[in-house]
Protein backbone atom coordinates (compact mmCIF):
# COMPACT_ATOMS: atom_id res chain seq x y z
CA UNK A 1 0.00 0.00 0.00
CA UNK A 2 1.90 3.66 -0.85
CA UNK A 3 1.17 6.51 1.39
CA UNK A 4 -0.05 9.70 0.31
CA UNK A 5 3.12 12.31 -0.06
CA UNK A 6 1.12 14.82 0.85
CA UNK A 7 -0.15 14.04 4.11
CA UNK A 8 3.22 11.92 5.44
CA UNK A 9 5.45 15.10 4.48
CA UNK A 10 2.87 17.33 6.56
CA UNK A 11 2.76 15.10 9.24
CA UNK A 12 6.73 14.72 9.42
CA UNK A 13 7.04 18.16 8.89
CA UNK A 14 4.69 19.19 11.84
CA UNK A 15 6.71 16.41 14.40
CA UNK A 16 9.78 17.58 13.87
CA UNK A 17 9.11 21.56 14.16
CA UNK A 18 7.82 20.48 17.65
CA UNK A 19 10.70 18.35 18.50
CA UNK A 20 13.24 21.59 17.70
CA UNK A 21 10.79 23.62 19.13
CA UNK A 22 10.70 21.69 22.54
CA UNK A 23 14.44 21.38 22.46
CA UNK A 24 14.89 25.36 22.30
CA UNK A 25 12.35 26.26 24.74
CA UNK A 26 13.22 23.04 27.38
CA UNK A 27 16.52 24.08 27.13
CA UNK A 28 16.22 27.89 27.52
CA UNK A 29 14.06 26.88 30.78
CA UNK A 30 17.12 24.81 32.22
CA UNK A 31 15.59 21.12 31.32
CA UNK A 32 17.52 20.64 27.95
CA UNK A 33 21.05 20.39 26.13
CA UNK A 34 22.90 23.05 25.39
CA UNK A 35 24.95 21.16 23.20
CA UNK A 36 21.98 19.69 21.13
CA UNK A 37 20.81 23.41 20.40
CA UNK A 38 24.22 24.01 19.39
CA UNK A 39 24.24 21.12 17.43
CA UNK A 40 20.82 22.21 15.46
CA UNK A 41 22.15 25.99 15.16
CA UNK A 42 24.59 25.45 13.02
CA UNK A 43 22.19 23.71 10.31
CA UNK A 44 19.33 26.06 11.33
CA UNK A 45 20.56 29.89 11.55
CA UNK A 46 18.66 31.65 14.18
CA UNK A 47 17.69 28.86 16.32
CA UNK A 48 18.49 29.45 19.90
CA UNK A 49 17.55 29.05 23.44
CA UNK A 50 15.23 31.42 23.51
CA UNK A 51 11.34 31.43 22.76
CA UNK A 52 12.27 33.23 19.33
CA UNK A 53 14.69 31.31 18.51
CA UNK A 54 12.78 27.98 18.83
CA UNK A 55 10.13 30.03 17.03
CA UNK A 56 13.01 30.30 14.34
CA UNK A 57 14.13 26.76 14.66
CA UNK A 58 10.48 25.34 14.73
CA UNK A 59 10.01 26.90 10.77
CA UNK A 60 13.14 25.58 9.70
CA UNK A 61 11.94 22.49 11.46
CA UNK A 62 8.43 22.70 8.98
CA UNK A 63 11.07 22.92 5.87
CA UNK A 64 13.06 20.18 6.51
CA UNK A 65 10.88 17.85 7.84
CA UNK A 66 9.00 18.49 4.72
CA UNK A 67 11.81 17.63 2.20
CA UNK A 68 13.03 14.80 4.72
CA UNK A 69 9.54 13.54 5.15
CA UNK A 70 9.19 13.94 0.59
CA UNK A 71 12.48 11.66 0.67
CA UNK A 72 11.01 9.24 2.69
CA UNK A 73 7.92 8.50 1.51
CA UNK A 74 9.17 8.48 -1.97
CA UNK A 75 11.60 5.70 -1.38
CA UNK A 76 8.75 4.01 0.66
CA UNK A 77 6.28 3.71 -2.51
CA UNK A 78 9.08 3.12 -4.80
CA UNK A 79 9.82 0.04 -2.78
CA UNK A 80 6.41 -1.25 -2.03
CA UNK A 81 5.21 -0.89 -5.82
CA UNK A 82 8.57 -2.81 -7.02
CA UNK A 83 7.65 -5.54 -4.56
CA UNK A 84 3.74 -6.10 -4.77
CA UNK A 85 1.86 -7.21 -7.53
CA UNK A 86 0.56 -4.54 -10.27
CA UNK A 87 -3.29 -4.93 -10.06
CA UNK A 88 -5.26 -3.98 -12.96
Amino acid sequence: MKLNVKKFCIGISIVWALYILSIGWLTAAGFGSQALVNFFSSAYVGFSASFNGAMVGALWGLLYGFIGGFIIVNLYNKMVSKSSPHRQ
